[in-house]
């Protein structure tokens, strides 16, 4: 046992004398390597080599690189295509050549249209007082008197200001003024300007706050020509007014009506009727005129509408000849309608057979040819037949120089 114990102690010191040779190997291989890697390879290239050979100032300005003296000697290697990825360049985009601007042609010179040729108002519109007072035509020099030219330019005034109502009635004074004797141009200007007036004040179904002879009514139930009766005109004249038929009347509806009778004074040296209504104060208002042919033998004075007269489509007995026309008869020289009046006067109160009629002789208005009577051309001895009445307290004629 004492034998084996000092062989075993060799072994134990013989291990651990052999533990430490490969540490101190591995540390000489690290020191070789740190060494090799300071000073290994090119030592013209080794900037620690280069750095022990010169002085501490030397590398501190020359070698380090600053902010003010970048480094110049770096290359910059751009990194390789990636394999992966498409390096097909992107083709241009295409640009389509600038077409050349065509050739500037010559304008074309369009002959000037001719001007259309002037439409005529319809007389069935109706027009606003600015519009109707422009139509108008400026008054022309008035030679009747002074005290005639001043209620003329007076009747103009208002007229021209929007206020056709008064300037109606002052013009219509001035027509139908016994006193002022207005020359036949004079006559005829004041004429035109309130046919004018009439065109919006009364030829229409428009009404007109005001108005001194027409006025609104709603029916009550009465036929138009009841209403007619009690307005003391022909229906017909409400028809026209109202632009109606009478047959399409309604209950409780409003239409415009004119307050008659309508009187007419006839002039026998200038072949005119002018048909008149008497307003609230009494004064003539014009509603229409109308050219006439007389008779040499034609009486003067005043003559009233004989009750029941009126007839329209007539016949006729010549009383110098015995001549019989038929109403239907195209030879009938009183033509379609007629009208007999009778004189208020002493002088024409047993004058008999004496009217207001048609003619087939249009060529005669205006003219001495009738036996007596008034004609009209056949438009106008229809509107004059539905203007004036043969009720009671029926129209009057006047039948002045």
């Amino acid at each position: 046992m004492q034998s084996q114990s000092p062989r075993r102690n060799m072994s134990s010191r013989r291990r651990k004398g052999m533990g430490k040779a490969p540490k101190i190997l591995l540390l000489a291989a690290v020191l070789v390597g740190v060494v090799y890697f300071f000073w290994g390879g090119d030592s013209g290239n080794s900037p620690v080599a280069d750095a022990a050979d010169r002085p501490a100032e030397s590398i501190a300005s020359t070698d380090l690189p600053t902010l003010d003296s970048p480094r110049t000697d770096l290359i910059i290697t751009p990194p390789l295509p990636d394999a992966s990825r498409d390096t097909t360049p992107t083709p241009r985009p295409q640009i389509r050549p600038i077409e050349p601007l065509p050739e500037p042609q010559p304008a074309r010179v369009e002959p000037t249209p001719e001007p259309p040729a002037p439409v005529e108002a319809d007389p069935e519109i109706v027009r606003t007082v600015k519009e109707l007072t422009e139509a108008i035509p400026a008054p022309k020099p008035f030679t009747s008197g002074a005290d005639a030219a001043t209620l003329y330019n007076r009747g103009d005034e208002l007229i021209a200001d929007g206020q056709l109502i008064e300037g109606r009635s002052l013009l219509s004074r001035l027509l139908f003024a016994e006193n002022l004797k207005l020359s036949a141009a004079d006559a005829d200007a004041v004429r035109q300007r309130l046919a004018e007036v009439n065109r919006e004040l009364l030829w229409t179904r428009q009404i007109t706050d005001g108005d001194t002879i027409t006025k609104p009514f709603q029916n009550d139930g009465k036929y138009l020509s009841q209403i007619g009766v009690q307005h003391r005109v022909p229906y017909q004249l409400l028809e026209r007014i109202n632009n109606m038929d009478a047959r399409n009347l309604q209950k409780d509806q409003i239409i415009k009506v004119i307050q008659g009778p309508l009187h007419a004074r006839v002039s026998k040296t200038r072949f005119v009727m002018d048909v008149y209504a008497i307003d609230a104060q009494g004064m003539p208002v014009f509603v229409q005129s109308f050219p006439v042919g007389l008779g040499k033998n034609t009486p003067m004075g005043n003559w009233e509408v004989i009750k029941g007269s009126k007839v329209q489509n007539p016949s006729w007995k010549d009383e110098l000849n015995g001549d019989y026309f038929a109403s239907d008869d195209p030879e009938n020289p009183i033509g379609e309608y007629w009208i007999a009046i009778e004189g208020l006067d002493d002088d024409n109160r047993d004058k008999r057979g004496f009217g207001i009629h048609g003619t087939i002789e249009p060529d005669s208005i205006g003219k001495e040819e009738s036996r007596g009577c008034i004609r009209l051309l056949d438009d106008d001895i229809e509107m004059v037949y539905y203007m004036l009445t043969d009720h009671s307290q029926g129209s009057t004629v006047q039948i002045v120089p």
